[in-house]
C-alpha cells in the first residue's frame, strides 16, 4: 500500500496545494517556506493525536475562521473486507476535516464525488496497512539516551516487548539474580535490622524485590555505542551527524516491527553530514530500503540532495505575500506528463543539469544566459542595483542555446521567476545563413532574416501566429520597440551578440584599441569584428572594457537588459 496523492487546504502557511508523492520525494525550498507543513499534514491524517494539540491551540490553522481539509489518495490497497465498498477506481480516498469552531476532527472516505464518514475503528485497522513514521528535525542526545519519550526508549521497550510477549525467557534469570542478591546480601542486613531494632520484637523486618519483577529493570541502565577501531564510545559523544543518522535508522526499526507498509517523513537528513555522507544517504534510500519501506518524503535545503535526484521526485514550495496571514506556502511540481507534454527528452535533460549546481531551485530569481561571458556581463550590469537581494538570483548558463529548452520548460512548470538573454539570432536567421556571409558591407554587423525562426522555446512563448507577427514587425521598426515587446515574456535579445553589441560603443572600441595596440588605420567597427572576431570575445577584454565603461557609454542593448532585468527583480523581490 502507497500514497499517490495528497491535497491540503489551510493547513498551517497552505492555503491550497496538491501534490504526487513517488518512492521518493524531497520537499525543497528556502527557510521558513513551508516545507514541514508538507510533512506534518500527512502526520495529522495518518497519526492524528501526534498532532491534536497544535490542532487544539489553532497552530495548524491557516486563518481565522478557515477549517482544515486533508485528502491522501492511497492505491495498491490490500484485498480485505474493510476496503471493498471504499475503494474508487482501485484507490482508496481518504478525507480528513478539522473544524476549529467545535474543536472536532473527521475523517471520511470519497467515492463516486460522495464522502461518507468512517469511524476510528475503521482508521486503526487502515493504520495497520499503512504506517507514517515522521521524524523530526532537532535530532539530539536526548534522542539517544534513556529518557521519557525519547526513540531509543521507545524502540529498545518495543524490541524487549516483541521478544518477550509469547514466552518470557528473560524475567526469570531477573528473578534469580535478584534472589540470589538477596540471599547473599540482603538476609544479612535483615537480621542486624531485627537485632537493632530497639523495641520489643513481635515481627521480623524483611527485604525484597516486586513480585513483578521483569527484564525492564535492567534496561534503563543500557547503553547505545559505536565500536570504532575496538574501543567503544558513546553515541552521544559522537557528533550531529552521526547521531542524526542513527535517530534515523532506530525510527526506521522502530515501524519495522510490524508488517505494514511504511512511509517515511524525514525532516532535514542532511543536517550535519557532509556532502559525502548526503549522496550515500540517497543512494540508500533508492536501494537499501526495506521491502516494507515504500516510500520516503523529506525536507531539505541541499543542494547535494537535490543533485542526486530526478527532477519529478522534487516539490518545490515558496513563500507568497497573503492579505490573510502575511504570506502562503505555494508548492509547484513536475507533472507526471512533463516529457511528453514539451516534446523533450528525459536523458538528454538531465545531461543538462547534471553539470549543472540545482542552487536555482531554492533561489526566487534565475537569470539564464548563453554562455559564461553573458552571466559574468549580465551580474556586472544589475548586481550593484540589487545588492539586497543578490543572493537570491541564481545565473544559469546555457554552454549552447540548443540546451534552453531545458532550463525553460523547467523553470516555467515549477514556477520559478527567470529572465532569458539571448543572441538576436535565436529569433532571426542570418540573412544569408552564416554571420560571415552575412554582414553588412559598411558595417560589419551581421543581417537577420525578418521572419521568426521555427523554435520549440519560441513557439511556446509566443502561441498564435498574430503574437509572432507583431514581434516581426516590431523588430523591423528597431531594436527598442523589438526589446521592449519581448521583455513581457521573459526574455531580453542582444541587439546581436554580447561582443558584436559591446563594439558597437564607441568608448568601448577606444579602450579595445588601446589594450590591442591597433594601428589607427585599422582603428574601424568593423575592422574589429571582422579582423578581431575572435579577439573580441576574450572575457578578460570584455570585463577590462566593462571596469572602464560609464553607464552612458554602454551600448543600447546592455542598457535596456540592464533596466529590464532590474526592474523584474525589483517588482518580484524587494
Amino acid at each position: 500500500m502507497r500514497i499517490e496523492e495528497v491535497k491540503i487546504k489551510n493547513f498551517r502557511s497552505i492555503k491550497s496545494a496538491t501534490f504526487r508523492m513517488n518512492k521518493i520525494t524531497a520537499v525543497v525550498g528556502e527557510n521558513n517556506a513551508g516545507k514541514t507543513a508538507v510533512l506534518r499534514a500527512i502526520n495529522a491524517v495518518l497519526n492524528y493525536m501526534d498532532e491534536e494539540m497544535s490542532f487544539k491551540n489553532k497552530t495548524h490553522q491557516y486563518a481565522v475562521r478557515s477549517n482544515t481539509y486533508i485528502t491522501i489518495s492511497f492505491v495498491e490497497v490490500p484485498d480485505k473486507v474493510i476496503y471493498k465498498d471504499k475503494i474508487d477506481i482501485d484507490k482508496l480516498v481518504i478525507k480528513f476535516v478539522y473544524k476549529y469552531s467545535k474543536d472536532k476532527e473527521q475523517y471520511m472516505y470519497v467515492k463516486d464525488g460522495e464522502e461518507k464518514s468512517v469511524d476510528d475503528e475503521f482508521m486503526k485497522n487502515l493504520s495497520k496497512d499503512i504506517k507514517y513514521v515522521y521524524i523530526p528535525a532537532g535530532r539530539t542526545n536526548k534522542d539517544v539516551s534513556w529518557e521519557e519519550n525519547s526513540i531509543f526508549k521507545e524502540v529498545v521497550s518495543n524490541y524487549m516487548y516483541k521478544h518477550t510477549k509469547n514466552r518470557d525467557r528473560i524475567s526469570g534469570d531477573v528473578r534469580k539474580v535478584a534472589k540470589k542478591i538477596h540471599d547473599s546480601a540482603l538476609t544479612t542486613l535483615e537480621k542486624d535490622i531485627n537485632t537493632l531494632y530497639m523495641q520489643n520484637q513481635t515481627m521480623d523486618f524483611k527485604f525484597d524485590f516486586a513480585d513483578d519483577l521483569d527484564y525492564s529493570v535492567l534496561l534503563k541502565k543500557i547503553k547505545f555505542s559505536l565500536n570504532e577501531c575496538g574501543t567503544d564510545y558513546l553515541l552521544k559523544e559522537w557528533g550531529s551527524g552521526t547521531k542524526s543518522l542513527a535517530v534515523i535508522a532506530m525510527y526506521r526499526a522502530n515501524a519495522l516491527l510490524e508488517e505494514e507498509s511504511i512511509v517515511l517523513g524525514i525532516e532535514e537528513p542532511e543536517t550535519n553530514l557532509h556532502p559525502q555522507a548526503q549522496k550515500r544517504f540517497i543512494h540508500s534510500l533508492r536501494n537499501e530500503l526495506h521491502d516494507n519501506e515504500t516510500q520516503t518524503i523529506f525536507t531539505t535545503h541541499s543542494t547535494v540532495l537535490v543533485d542526486e535526484l530526478q527532477h519529478e521526485d522534487i516539490i518545490l514550495i515558496r513563500r507568497k505575500k497573503d492579505s490573510k496571514r502575511g504570506f502562503k506556502s505555494v508548492l509547484s511540481q513536475l507533472q507526471k506528463n512533463f516529457w511528453e507534454k514539451y516534446g523533450l527528452e528525459e536523458f538528454k535533460h538531465y545531461q543538462f543539469f547534471n553539470y549543472k549546481n540545482s542552487d536555482f531551485f531554492f533561489s526566487k530569481y534565475v537569470v539564464i544566459g548563453e554562455s559564461k561571458n553573458d552571466i559574468q556581463v549580465i551580474k556586472k550590469l544589475i548586481e550593484s542595483k540589487i545588492q539586497n537581494v543578490i543572493a537570491d538570483v541564481s545565473f544559469l548558463e546555457l554552454g549552447g542555446i540548443e540546451f534552453l529548452k531545458y532550463p525553460y520548460f523547467l523553470l516555467k512548470e515549477l514556477e520559478i521567476p527567470y529572465m532569458m538573454v539571448v543572441d538576436k539570432d535565436v529569433f532571426f536567421d542570418y540573412k544569408n545563413g552564416k554571420v560571415d556571409e552575412s554582414r553588412d558591407v559598411k558595417s560589419g554587423l551581421p543581417k537577420y532574416k525578418y521572419e521568426m525562426k521555427d523554435n520549440i522555446v519560441l513557439k511556446d512563448i509566443f502561441k498564435t501566429d498574430q503574437e509572432m507577427r507583431k514581434i516581426e514587425r516590431l523588430n523591423s521598426q528597431g531594436y527598442k520597440k523589438f526589446v521592449d515587446e519581448i521583455k513581457k515574456y521573459n526574455i531580453l535579445s542582444m541587439n546581436y551578440c554580447l561582443e558584436m553589441d559591446l563594439m558597437c560603443s564607441k568608448r568601448a572600441r577606444e579602450i579595445y584599441y588601446m589594450e590591442k595596440n591597433i594601428l589607427p588605420e585599422h582603428q574601424t567597427q568593423k575592422y574589429i569584428l571582422v579582423n578581431q572576431k575572435k579577439a573580441i570575445k576574450d572575457i578578460k577584454i570584455i570585463m577590462k572594457i566593462m571596469d572602464e565603461l560609464v553607464g552612458n557609454s554602454y551600448p543600447i542593448s546592455y542598457k535596456k537588459i540592464k533596466a529590464a532585468i532590474i526592474e523584474d527583480i525589483t517588482n518580484k523581490l524587494m
